[in-house]
């Protein structure tokens, strides 16, 4: 099955360009369950439009991430890909919160709430076990897939129950850093930034979620929770970032710092000695 993920161009602002992690995350637990045919479109940093490219490649699903200010050109990047023939699936904040309004349109397929990796895998193996791309999404079975948004064969828009936040972000798949055109993104450190125009940035997730209660800010889809990554898991990502795709460039980690919570409830810090670190993965070792 051949697969795009897409986050819009936005006409709302206006900003230094960095690669998007939640395509890149989608991507890799893609890749994780054996769909490998996975192509991320980040509008804001390529070259050519996602009508352009859509009239160009054919694919069997494509998925838009949308916050609320690009909503609407997500419809519409939902509508080119139907015009293709594609499956369709919306998700992000904006459909978190909203999913009724994207539904009820015709270019939409599906709506994924929360966190999408596992609801997106899940959504791919029913597709596959009735018959691939070829058959009416009315005939999956969609009903027992936590997070989702669809309709039945009547038309009738079916909201799932809410999927659960994984505890362990640690056993969620690494992004596709692989799939990324890193040469279209802005360099985010600011000590080289004019000095070596080459320089790029990748990001690095240490958690997901965020404990406190601004009033102005929307979580949907963590609410006011934090979960974080160990630091060796951390340090294991940022070696592989470096010594498979960036070889000749420096990663730089200042310090590697974890809140866990105690026995009493209280949050405590947790540091991390760089100097004397050894982080293995499956293909070998890292010593930081």
């Amino acid at each position: 099955m051949k697969i795009l993920l897409v986050s819009p161009r936005s006409t709302v602002w206006s900003s230094r360009r960095h690669i998007h992690m939640g395509l890149g995350y989608l991507a890799g637990a893609l890749i994780d369950a054996g769909y490998d045919n996975v192509t991320l479109f980040d509008a804001e940093a390529e070259d050519e439009s996602l009508a352009s490219h859509l009239a160009r490649e054919r694919y069997d699903l494509v998925g838009i991430s949308s916050p609320t200010p690009l909503i609407y050109e997500a419809w519409e990047g939902a509508a080119q890909a139907k015009k293709q023939g594609a499956i369709t699936i919306l998700g992000g904040p904006h459909l978190t919160l909203m999913p009724e309004e994207s539904m009820q349109r015709p270019e939409v397929d599906l709506v994924v709430r929360g966190e999408a990796e596992d609801t997106l895998v899940q959504i791919l193996q029913e597709i596959e076990r009735h018959g691939g791309c070829n058959l009416q999404l009315e005939t999956c079975n969609l009903q027992p897939i936590r997070g989702l948004s669809w309709k039945d064969a009547s038309g009738r828009i079916i909201h799932n129950p809410a999927r659960p936040l994984r505890k362990d972000i640690g056993s969620i798949p690494w992004p596709a850093y692989h799939l990324f055109k890193i040469d279209l993104y802005t360099n985010l450190q600011p000590l080289t930034d004019g000095l070596d125009r080459h320089a790029r940035a990748y990001t690095l997730l240490t958690s997901r979620g965020c404990p406190y209660q601004c009033i102005y800010c929307s979580k949907p889809i963590t609410g006011n929770t934090w979960r974080a990554r160990s630091p060796q898991d951390v340090i294991a990502e940022g070696s592989i970032l470096w010594e498979v795709f960036d070889k000749h460039r420096e990663l730089g980690l200042d310090e590697i710092v974890l809140r866990h919570t105690r026995p009493d409830g209280r949050g405590e810090a947790q540091g991390l000695d760089l100097d004397s670190c050894e982080v293995r993965d499956p293909d070998g070792h890292f010593d930081l």
